[in-house]
């Protein structure tokens, strides 16, 4: 089978003529496409010639030597010539295809995929997909959480994401990750790249092979801007503290995400800078011992975090991790579609906690190993489900409240306007 995508067709039809184009070979011959075949390697060269007359132009009669691909694109007419080579709504096209095997020309079936159409058509009835299309998301972090999000919130419709990860794909990365093992040495980020432009071509992405850190402040700020939504699935405190700090002075929502050591557990902040706590509100909600206790340092992850020796912190099975990532997806949904109408509106009413909590399994030497085992019981905590965390924004916040004010009164010092409108003014930098 030769697959064409019909924004090849509406390009070149309208002029007729002939054009090269590459074709991905696949499953050993059995099928050419010419979809994502820009961004792919192993590519063989194909002609396709537009004609407006009958089909009785000859595989032979066009092309270049070294083609394995070639097909005929004739108009069928009708009262609008553009849209029906277009293939419109009620457009018509007649393809013929070949394939060279052999020395030889074979004819193949040809199908042209309506990329526009049929890409929304899993969401048509949900909501309109122009909502997602014209959304733009900051994914810091494509680890095994931050690779599916952002693949998922493509398959929703979301139409442009900025995708930001130092890191390359190791061996061990790939029992969770979306990569697999071709992949190993490549940047994660364009490995992602290349995985949402198999499933929309359409889709904007743009790529920063950066680590979140002081360093790459401004870069991080002005991505923030940029966005619609930030999901922080960087793994490291100071990456999570200056996304929120950039996320509040841009008033732009944020999601936290991670998962415990082994995931037995994972855990969602959602920061809606207008009302409810920030991150740093959460650290401060903390005990003293976790708020000290440093985040994890990438050395510990590097080689030892996929092996089974002792490390402070390890990932769990990839089906461990999947809840977290299908619960931030709907998170981002609902926040991307709020105030357009849709079948997922009803949601509202259930999404509301600012800190969403799931537990894998009852782990030893935690607070949640002498939980009652899940069992057939409805009352109670317990494993395998998402629990809601109410919290409220802390008023002596450095980063959301008026941290000036509430130490003041909380160590009965007298302040001017002018001591609060000079920390007012450094917020977030």
């Amino acid at each position: 089978m030769i697959v064409l995508a019909d924004d090849v067709v509406a390009r070149h039809g309208e002029r007729g003529g002939i054009f090269a184009l590459r074709f991905r070979c696949m499953d050993d011959g059995d099928v050419h496409s010419s979809i994502g075949a820009e961004d792919s390697t192993g590519t063989v060269p194909g002609t396709v010639c537009f004609s407006r007359g009958p089909n009785d132009i000859r595989v032979m009669e066009f092309g270049s030597p070294d083609d394995r691909v070639r097909v005929v694109v004739v108009s069928s007419g009708g009262p609008d010539d553009r849209v029906a080579v277009a293939g419109g709504a009620h457009g018509r096209w007649n393809t013929t295809g070949y394939v060279r095997r052999d020395g030889r020309w074979e004819a193949d079936s040809v199908h042209v995929v309506e990329m526009s159409r049929e890409l929304s058509a899993r969401t048509r009835g949900l909501f309109e997909t122009i909502v997602l299309a014209n959304k733009c998301v900051f994914i810091p972090g494509l680890g095994s959480v931050g690779s599916t999000v952002a693949l998922e919130l493509i398959k929703a419709g979301v139409g442009h994401e900025l995708l930001m990860d130092y890191d390359r794909v190791e061996t061990g990365n790939v029992v969770r990750h979306l990569a697999g093992l071709h992949d190993v040495g490549r940047r994660k980020t364009l490995v992602i790249r290349d995985a949402i432009r198999d499933k929309n071509p359409g889709a904007i992405i743009e790529t920063f092979d950066r680590r979140v850190g002081w360093d790459t402040k401004d870069l991080v700020d002005r991505l923030v801007r940029q966005s619609d939504l930030v999901i922080c699935a960087a793994d490291t405190r100071e990456a999570r503290l200056i996304l929120n700090r950039a996320c509040i002075k841009n008033c732009k929502p944020l999601l936290v995400l991670g998962a415990f050591r082994r995931a037995y557990g994972g855990q969602i902040l959602v920061v809606h800078p207008e009302s409810g706590p920030c991150y740093q509100c959460f650290l401060m909600n903390l005990s003293h011992d976790e708020r000290e206790r440093p985040a994890r340092p990438v050395e510990w992850t590097e080689p030892v975090a996929y092996s089974d020796g002792p490390v402070p912190i390890e990932p769990g099975l990839s089906n461990d991790i999947a809840p977290i990532s299908q619960m931030v997806v709907k998170l981002s949904l609902q926040h991307l579609l709020r105030g357009h109408p849709t079948t997922l509106r009803s949601l509202d009413e259930d999404l509301v906690a600012p800190w969403y909590l799931w537990l894998n399994r009852r782990e030893a030497q935690t607070c949640y190993e002498q939980l009652e085992p899940l069992g057939f019981g409805t009352n109670g905590m317990c494993i395998l489900r998402w629990y809601g965390i109410a919290m409220q924004r802390n008023p002596a916040c450095p980063v959301c409240g008026n941290y000036v004010i509430a130490a003041s009164q909380a160590e009965g010092v007298a302040i001017d306007q002018s001591d609060v409108d000079v920390y007012a003014s450094n917020k977030g930098v």
